[in-house]
């Protein structure tokens, strides 16, 4: 099983990248609901040599986007 590490230096240098797996337990939603989001949403994701990467920083973005325009 993948666990989410502490990574201080690296997530300022590089970004911390989760899989599907990790996204959705990061943000406490069911993994179907990463899907969802992907195709109905936009969330974004990054491909890399094939392989799907979420940038917690993007999604964090995503998520505050997404918070302002309901909140209205």
């Amino acid at each position: 099983m993948n666990n989410i590490t502490n990574t201080e230096g690296l997530e300022s240098q590089f970004g911390m990248l989760l899989n599907k797996r990790q996204v959705a337990r990061y943000l406490n939603v069911c993994y179907a609901t990463i899907s969802n989001w992907v195709t109905r949403e936009s969330l974004p994701q990054i491909k890399l040599c094939g392989v799907v990467r979420y940038d917690v920083t993007a999604v964090k973005e995503w998520i505050a986007e997404r918070s302002n325009n309901t909140s209205a």
